[in-house]
């Protein structure tokens, strides 16, 4: 790990992170590592450590009474006093976790964070995206304002205990009404406004992309997890599309300025379309209600803050989504012989490739004996993960186009392989090393 400034390597050696056996590396050093205790400039910091291994190690000693918080930052050095509110920033910029270790005037030992009911809000509060924050404070500074405090408390409180006596004799028929809505069967309800456009004219092979073009120009077009755009295309029993198909806006306003500007457009010459409000209908005579996960609740509500907000550098970013999808990465057919090495060393190289092109990385996982070759990938910021569709989607690895998306929440990309599979992938693997045999001899 490094570079790191000599003070930090001094503090590292003060809190036993360091060891005399660690070896230490400059630039001034040529290509050769040497141990610590060799390093005449840390000679003082280790006798100093050795004097006093209760300031070194896993001892974690008290630093002498104060107001305020210690803490230990991702090095192990410890600082402070500072109060609540700092505890607070430095947590909202990921300095400090929930698992970091903190200590004030009162306590036995240190503990982490998440362990202390004082602070259980305060780690809470850094977890909110920002704009969740940002709420909170300006709820705050407004109660501050009126005048909020003990007395406002109080009248709350009193304020809440007379209603809930009001309350008091009207929760045996809340109750039944709660039994008689759950008896209740879900019925058909139609929208009135919903943004999506109902088309038709479209060309038997128009793909998903011309559609979208043409489309886009009314506003911004919903996209799937998988970064396809949401276009359904209608076809018949045969498969074969009918020339029908629905387009699904971001917003309802975009509905209106399709009709307007792209009826009896042409995708292309000759093909005429026709674009009307989509109006849907119940099919058969029982509804029955599509399950959302709330994986796709979640990338729906993201989706739409990417496309119509922007952060202060121009960027688009989904910060909630962690994890990539990426797909064609190897064969099965290669991993040969020894599968386990195969698997290990393409492990190794996609994460060492991946974390240079796009950000830290927190776990790679290859699904082995996939026949699609697919590999996760989990960031710690949702920035690498869009970083990384951006980059990986399209490129190519090993002769093969990747294909790189946001896991959808629910697909099983695991594949258990069998003893027959397992004896065929050792055959094709014997004449593909004959056939590479025969190709040399003939060279």
């Amino acid at each position: 790990q490094g570079p790191f400034d000599p003070s930090v390597v001094r503090s590292l050696i003060a809190h036993g992170t360091l060891q005399g056996d660690t070896l230490l590396w400059c630039k001034d050093m040529g290509e050769t590592w040497s141990p610590i205790k060799d390093l005449t400039d840390f000679e003082q910091d280790l006798k100093r450590a050795k004097e006093n291994p209760k300031s070194a190690g896993d001892g974690k000693p008290l630093p002498p009474a104060a107001t305020g918080w210690y803490y230990r930052d991702k090095y192990r050095a410890q600082k402070g006093p500072v109060n609540e509110a700092a505890l607070g920033k430095l947590m909202e910029t990921k300095e400090l976790t929930g698992d970091s270790l903190v200590w004030k005037d009162g306590m036995k030992e240190w503990s982490a964070i998440n362990t202390l009911p004082e602070l259980a809000t305060l780690a809470l509060t850094s977890m909110l995206p920002e704009e969740a924050r940002m709420k909170i404070k300006e709820e705050e500074e407004k109660l501050a304002l009126s005048g909020g405090g003990a007395g406002a408390a109080a009248t709350g409180a009193a304020a809440t205990a007379s209603e809930e006596n009001a309350k008091e004799g009207e929760d045996e028929k809340a109750g039944q009404k709660r039994k008689r809505k759950k008896k209740k069967t879900k019925k058909w309800k139609k929208f009135e406004n919903t943004p999506h456009v109902y088309v038709q004219g479209l060309p038997p092979d128009a793909s998903l992309q011309e559609i979208h073009d043409h489309f886009k120009k009314a506003g911004l077009i919903v996209k799937l997890p998988s970064g396809e755009p949401k276009i359904k295309m209608y076809k018949d029993k045969s498969g074969k599309p009918k020339g029908d198909g629905l387009v699904s806006y971001m917003k309802v306003e975009s509905v209106p300025l399709a009709i307007q500007f792209l009826h009896e457009s042409e995708i292309r010459p000759g093909f005429k379309l026709t674009v009307q409000k989509a109006e849907f209908q119940q099919k058969g005579d029982k509804f029955i209600a599509r399950k959302k996960t709330k994986t796709d609740i979640k990338f729906q509500k993201f989706a739409a803050q990417q496309a119509l907000d922007w952060d202060e550098d121009g960027l688009r970013e989904i910060k909630g989504f962690r994890i990539v999808i990426l797909m064609y990465m190897f064969d099965p057919k290669e991993a040969g012989p020894e599968p386990e090495k195969f698997y290990h060393e393409l492990k190794v190289e996609v994460g060492m490739e991946v974390e240079k092109q796009c950000g830290e990385i927190e776990k790679l996982t290859v699904f082995e004996h996939n026949p699609d070759g697919v590999i996760a990938v989990k960031f710690k910021s949702g920035a690498s993960a869009a970083k990384c569709i951006e980059i990986m989607d399209g490129r190519f690895f090993g002769q093969r186009k990747i294909k790189c998306f946001y896991f959808d929440g629910k697909t099983n990309y695991k594949v258990e392989e069998s003893e027959e599979s397992r004896k065929k992938r050792d055959e094709e693997y014997q004449k593909w090393m004959m056939g590479e045999q025969d190709s040399k001899t003939k060279a």
